[in-house]
């Protein structure tokens, strides 16, 4: 059999990741001018190597960004949302396919993160909104999003019940008719469904709180419900 000196191999392996690196800039390079769009057009045709390296860029990208959750009204004054990235922006204005709905001290930093780093990754825009929120009608153009948004994903976790913002992104999709897709994350949906379970503890503060609207809160549980 032949034998190659190691000089050779040593070589040879330079050459091949000069020629990884340097295809990953030029599809870099093309990416940033076009948009996200050409890269999924094109991924299935880039080498392995080079697909795992965007991969991995991509996520790092995203991560620097944050992944923000939902707090409670009267934390801070004013909206900050996190707009959709120009490249996975839909070609008919600024909807959104996808609206997450998620409890921050629950989801953010894990599942709910790394859910929203595949679907940017993936060109799906996205809204998921900053951490803080304030009241009046700054507050009525977070719901407005679900209204510009095709599908409502509700990522339902143990304290998901204790938000009251939480509850009324999932009553007007409701009343809005949209796509549901619910995520249960660490509860039944039996818990949901008759607000059992650590959802129950939630609505009892919410009965109990005299400053609570309690037709509101009745819309809660038929939103739940549904």
């Amino acid at each position: 059999c032949l034998i190659l000196p190691s000089s050779f191999l040593v070589l040879q392996a330079k050459i091949r990741n000069m020629v990884i690196f340097a295809a990953l800039f030029i599809v870099l390079f093309i990416t940033v001018l076009c948009g996200h769009g050409f890269l999924q057009r094109i991924k299935h045709i880039l080498p392995e190597d080079v697909r795992m390296l965007f991969s991995q860029f991509s996520a790092n990208r995203n991560g620097n960004g944050g992944i923000r959750g939902n707090t409670e009204a009267g934390e801070a004054k004013g909206v900050e949302l996190l707009p959709p990235s120009t490249s996975s922006r839909r070609a008919g204005g600024s909807d959104f396919e996808v609206f997450l709905s998620f409890r921050g001290q629950d989801t953010r930093k894990g599942f709910t993160g790394h859910l929203y780093d595949g679907l940017e990754e993936r060109g799906i825009s996205t809204f998921i909104d900053c951490e803080k929120l304030g009241k009046g009608e700054e507050i009525n153009k977070l719901l407005e999003y679900i209204e510009r948004s095709k599908i409502f994903v509700a990522i339902f976790s143990q304290h998901f019940a204790e938000s009251q913002w939480c509850l009324k992104e999932v009553t007007k999709s409701v009343e809005c008719r949209k796509e549901i897709i619910p995520v249960f994350f660490g509860v039944e949906p039996s818990d949901v469904r008759n607000q059992s379970g650590p959802f129950k503890s939630a609505f009892r503060d919410h009965q109990s709180n005299k400053k609570q609207d309690q037709k509101e809160v009745r819309k809660w549980r038929e939103a739940l419900m549904k």
